[in-house]
């Protein structure tokens, strides 16, 4: 009996550690799930905070440099007495990255906003001798009421009848001899958030609207519209566009290093010319674009000599200059919005260019390395498509780096039939850049 009463008791000790040894190990559970609880969250913290510091500072990064450019136009285009003034952009809804499409660039994630139509351009009243109160300087930087101007044509257009030619007409510096400024002229303001733009009558050259049309703006990818119209230009046969062309490693070296979109092609994938003349415009591709170049010229430096040499044959060479084909920004790589609006209305009259230009989707060749093909689009063309802007728009080449903003070239025909091109520049976000265009098509298609 004392044995059996031995056995109980051992029994129930050890039923006593048993049990303290699982409590120790629950309490032991319970507290290292505290522990990576209370790690987790601030993990998670820190991980919150470290973004929203990183979204402060990029605010306040982006409403600086908004500050500086506003101030920089402020100093480089200010007016005269009763002058126009530049309007800043509010940077809301700015593109992120450093693409100016929807492919491997920035893409404004802002939501669309209405149509801006309500808003009207407003009239200066000026007459044929020019809009009232803007700067006076001259090509040389110097007014005719010795006031200091901007060098090259910086300075708003003259209006006090400086710079007239000899046969007695109006001559604007910065502005090219194609396109006509008129009294009805709608010299715009706020109306858009783009700024400098021109709105032209393609049919008749008249300048229907304009936001320092004559002054010196970085073109970015809009480049690339010379671009396929010198190479076009250069093939001695349509026959060439079925052409193969190797794609390098210094061409994907290149776009890498300087942050450039691309049509996506490979290293030692060999793509046609037709699908580099696509891969250059829809997704602005610098890979194709740099093929292109080496293609027709055996190097990207030659090219850029056929596409000053082209500029010179237009007329464009004394306010025009390109550094690359591709657009990155350089300080010898301008022109103005007058310039690339008649680069475009050039490559339009081109049937295969503007083939290109008005492609909404295409395809690339298969190939090795994609046997499906690329598919690549223009984003502008599909997003405008269905906005109200008085008729079609059916070419366009977008843009962007942060020197030049969101800007566009595009061409369009109203409801009655009559066509426009329109030019934009500094918008600050992708659908702004949209919507001033949409703006300006609509209001001129009530003209």
């Amino acid at each position: 009996m004392g044995a059996q009463f031995d056995n109980d008791e051992l029994r129930q000790r050890r039923r006593t550690e048993r049990n303290k040894k699982m409590k120790s190990e629950k309490r032991r559970q319970v507290f290292f799930r505290r522990i990576l609880k209370a790690g987790f969250v601030l993990m998670t913290v820190l991980v919150l905070s470290a973004v929203g510091r990183e979204v402060v500072i990029r605010y306040i990064a982006q409403e600086q440099e908004t500050a500086r450019k506003a101030g920089q136009e402020a100093l480089t285009g200010g007016a005269g007495a009763g002058g126009e003034s530049v309007e800043a952009a509010d940077g809301s809804g700015a593109a992120g990255g450093n693409g100016e499409n929807g492919t491997g660039g920035s893409q404004d994630g802002g939501s669309e906003g209405a149509d801006a139509d309500s808003s009207t351009a407003a009239d200066d009243g000026t007459g044929a001798g020019g809009d009232a109160g803007t700067v006076d300087g001259d090509e040389n930087g110097t007014g005719a009421d010795g006031k200091s101007g901007s060098a090259g044509g910086e300075g708003d257009e003259a209006g006090d009848g400086s710079g007239d030619s000899a046969d007695g007409s109006k001559k604007i510096p910065g502005w090219n001899a194609h396109y006509q400024k008129t009294g009805s002229t709608k010299k715009l303001k706020d109306q858009i958030t783009s700024g400098h733009a021109v709105f032209i009558d393609m049919d008749t050259g008249e300048v229907l609207a304009q936001k320092g049309a004559g002054k010196r703006i970085v073109p970015a990818s809009m480049t690339k519209v010379l671009t396929v119209l010198v190479a076009v230009e250069q093939l001695e046969s349509l026959e060439q566009l079925d052409d193969k062309f190797k794609i390098t490693a210094e061409i994907t070296d290149y776009c890498y290093l300087n942050g450039c979109s691309v049509a996506g092609f490979a290293i030692n994938e060999k793509v046609t010319v037709r699908d580099m003349l696509y891969g250059t415009i829809l997704p602005s591709g610098a890979d194709a674009a740099l093929g292109l170049a080496e293609y027709i010229a055996g190097s990207h430096e030659a090219f850029v000599d056929l596409m000053n040499k082209k500029l010179e044959e237009l007329g464009l060479s004394e306010t025009a200059h390109f550094t690359n084909c591709v657009g990155i920004y350089n300080e010898d790589h301008y022109c103005t919005v007058l310039d690339m609006a008649y680069i475009m209305q050039t490559a339009l009259q081109n049937e295969t260019v503007r083939e290109v230009l008005s492609a909404r989707i295409y395809t690339t060749s298969k190939t090795k390395q994609h046997p499906d093909g690329l598919e690549i689009s223009n984003w502008f063309v599909r997003r405008i498509e269905d906005k109200d802007t008085g008729g079609a728009v059916s070419a366009a080449k977008t843009g962007y780096v942060e020197q030049s903003g969101n800007c566009a070239v595009s061409y369009g025909v109203d409801k009655n039939g009559r066509k426009a091109l329109c030019v934009t520049t500094n918008a600050p976000g992708t659908w702004k850049c949209i919507y001033d265009h949409v703006y300006l098509y609509k209001k001129f298609s009530k003209r």
